[in-house]
């Protein structure tokens, strides 16, 4: 997992937060994605 501080070095104080917000929210929603597809094949229902 990157950290906060990484982009913040690299892309500078303003960007650098809102990059890495963007990428963690895009994460979150393929994990959440990831999982419930999950649960539907193990229900049978895709």
């Amino acid at each position: 997992m990157r950290r906060l501080a990484s982009y913040v070095r690299r892309y500078g104080p303003v960007a650098g937060p809102i990059i890495y917000r963007t990428l963690q929210r895009e994460a979150a929603q393929a994990s959440a994605k990831a999982r419930y597809l999950r649960r539907l094949q193990a229900a049978g229902l895709a």
